[in-house]
């Protein structure tokens, strides 16, 4: 959901008398009764409407607070999105990580009215609809010269075709652009301006991204 859209939630509890749910957002509060809660009762066989107003950008837990529940894993996730608040500087125009999984290609194209003298990418692997990771050779530097609507295609040593095709998606997004006239574009926050690349070119538009999976331990 994008920053400061309303949304409605649509609560439906199912099952018997043990069946009992307090829905809890983490990030945001709702109005449930003309109050502003965040978390409300839910019963078997019951529905509840919320409303948000969605302020907070971020990831944020939405789970039941009975704790059965959540180690039972009744728990999701939920992503607001601020809106750009600039034009970006590259458009990420297809890509080449399966048929190929060798030797990885990426076309990216300048959307600037200024030529390209350098830029450097960050790649990301989506490995399930919530598990971002980077993989270990994560930078993709260039210093060919792009034109202003010109295109320019990259190129770096890929992996295993079994590992390839564990990747579901892969996501990219500039950490630095450099112009021939001495200016430069640095990202205002990280992810800013990215793409993705899908098996499927027909795959829907992802409006935001995942959070970042960081291990932590090394189990």
């Amino acid at each position: 959901m994008k920053q400061g859209e309303k949304v409605r939630w649509y609560l439906l509890g199912m099952g018997n008398e043990v069946d009992l749910h307090t829905p809890h957002w983490h990030g945001e509060t709702v109005t449930y009764d003309g109050t502003n809660t965040d978390v409300v009762e839910l019963l078997p066989g019951s529905m509840k409407t919320v409303d948000m107003r969605a302020q907070n950008p971020g990831t944020w837990m939405f789970h039941c607070h009975v704790e059965d529940h959540m180690e039972s894993g009744m728990m999701a996730v939920y992503t607001i999105y601020a809106p750009p608040t600039r034009p970006c500087p590259l458009a990420f125009v297809h890509g080449d990580f399966w048929n190929h999984p060798e030797q990885f290609t990426l076309t990216v194209k300048n959307l600037s009215d200024k030529r390209i003298q350098s830029l450097n990418l960050i790649s990301e692997m989506m490995l399930a609809p919530q598990d971002l990771e980077r993989p270990f050779n994560f930078e993709w530097p260039s210093n060919s010269p792009i034109s202003p609507g010109q295109e320019s295609t990259l190129e770096k040593t890929g992996i295993r075709a079994d590992s390839a095709h564990s990747v579901r998606a892969w996501i990219f997004f500039p950490s630095l652009v450099k112009y021939e006239d001495g200016t430069t574009w640095p990202p205002l926050s990280e992810g800013e301006c990215f793409g993705v690349i899908w098996p499927d070119a027909q795959h829907p538009t992802m409006l935001a991204l995942p959070a970042r999976q960081i291990e932590m331990n090394a189990d």
